[in-house]
């Protein structure tokens, strides 16, 4: 049985500090092992600047590289929802059967009786406190009644006042490169520096996904009562745009009024598999159609009727097809399933602002539909709505792709999500990004059809 100290935190983003703690444990109090454990969301509520666990965890795996003893342990981002740090505990004492040490400073002493069932903590596991500076901790352990009866399970450590430095500090001085090369390991940095991270690019403190959720909980709950509808049908492909568009209609309308139809043609396994598992997690209907076989057989009818063999002049053709037969399925089911019910089925879209600004979508297939509430938020928004709903990380920050060409969305479209955004908002103008922009122009003005002016104009 091993000794195993628990770093547990946003690590938002990891640095030196963090590093020194870990390794002052190990000197100094026969522990084997550390496990830095980052949280699936924030766990100040009223700090908004979280970026994806996947992120964290990379900067992570950088910082221990080189550091013996150390582990990273993902059960908390890999959770439904933020477990209580109890929680944690009890699964890895009964996944593991090791003794833990949680580490905590000694800010967090002072409020450990507010935590959930710190009781429990504290009947189960002896508590590592790093002391800050000139802190009295017999001061603030005999002030405390709670902390008093647990007196003997509270292990003191020293912290290094030379890396008493905050991530939020780091967060706003990024910039500062001479400072921040003594708080960060320098692969970390690099890492930060080369993602443009905490730049005020991916970081969105001005963004609220609990109140864009209210946002589109109004705008959904009037365009149903006004138009007189009932539910949504909705393609489920898999991947995030759908499960966390499909999980806000179901949280707005219950999911007895969400409809979920996946269809694959020629479709990767486990995008349907993915697809499955959402619906069953927020408890709506989905069907699962295959169309390969109508796919195969109306390329292939209209390839020989129209004298063309050639893949390379196919292949664009042949992958906007799909999404078209995808869209026509969709209002072919909210059609027939209207009647068969007896009630107002429309069909929803999932396209989010990026695709749409640099036209990254297929005119009258995904692009079309009855209502999009995604269509106003960037990706990078969009998947901070995904987390505020608690969905799985794995269905959250799944690459994009379109599940047609085998490629991500960023390999096909020669740049990355972010700097669409940057180029959306100004921070960044990128020459390419304007051109795709303007080249798909004619998909968001819709149908072209002559004005009375001209036709007066004409005759």
């Amino acid at each position: 049985m091993k000794k195993i100290g628990l770093l547990l935190g946003c690590f938002n983003p990891v640095h030196n500090g963090h590093i020194e703690l870990a390794k002052r444990v190990l000197q100094s109090k026969s522990i084997d092992e550390i496990w830095f454990v980052p949280s699936l969301t924030n766990l100040n509520p009223k700090d908004t600047n979280l970026i994806s666990a996947e992120i964290r965890i990379e900067m992570l795996k950088k910082a221990i590289e080189m550091e013996p003893n150390m582990e990273i342990c993902s059960i908390e981002t890999t959770a439904i929802q933020q477990p209580y740090t109890f929680e944690t505990l009890r699964y890895l004492r009964e996944q593991y059967g090791h003794d833990f040490y949680p580490i905590i400073a000694t800010d967090n002493l002072k409020t450990f009786n507010q935590w959930k069932n710190y009781d429990e903590i504290l009947n189960k596991h002896f508590l590592i406190v790093a002391k800050r500076g000139d802190e009295d901790l017999d001061t603030i352990i005999s002030a405390d009644e709670a902390l008093q009866q647990f007196k003997e399970k509270i292990i003191v450590i020293d912290g290094d006042a030379k890396y008493e430095i905050s991530s939020t500090t780091i967060r706003n001085n990024i910039q500062d490169e001479e400072r921040m090369s003594r708080y960060l390991n320098p692969e970390v940095y690099k890492y930060i520096k080369t993602n443009q991270l905490y730049g005020g690019v991916k970081i969105m403190s001005k963004f609220n996904p609990e109140k864009e959720v209210d946002k589109i909980r109004n705008f959904v709950i009037n365009y149903m009562q006004k138009n007189d509808l009932d539910g949504i049908v909705m393609g489920i492909s898999g991947g995030k745009d759908s499960s966390i568009a499909s999980a806000l209609f179901a949280n707005i309308l219950g999911a007895e009024n969400v409809i979920g139809i996946t269809l694959p043609c020629h479709s990767i396994t486990s995008d349907t598999l993915d697809a499955k598992e959402i619906a069953k997690l927020l408890g709506y209907k989905l069907y699962e159609i295959d169309i390969t076989d109508t796919y195969d057989v109306m390329t292939s009818a209209l390839d020989s009727n129209l004298d063309i063999s050639d893949k390379n002049t196919l292949l664009d053709a042949q992958i906007n097809i799909k999404p078209r037969l995808r869209m026509a399925a969709l209002y072919y089911a909210a059609q027939s399933l209207s009647a068969k019910n007896n009630k107002r089925y429309v069909v929803a879209g999932t396209g989010n602002k990026c695709e749409i600004y640099v036209g990254y979508y297929t005119k009258f297939g995904d692009g079309a539909s009855d209502i999009n509430i995604l269509a106003n938020y960037t990706v990078s928004e969009i998947l901070a709505i995904g987390t505020y709903l608690g969905l799985p990380n794995h269905l959250v920050y799944k690459t994009p792709s379109d599940g047609i060409s085998g490629k991500s969305d960023e390999e096909k479209l020669g740049v990355t999500y972010q700097q669409i955004e940057d180029h959306i908002e100004g921070s960044r103008y990128n020459p390419l990004i304007e051109k795709m922009y303007e080249n798909s122009e004619h998909k968001r003005q819709g149908v072209i059809t002559i004005t009375d002016e001209e036709t007066k104009k004409t005759f």
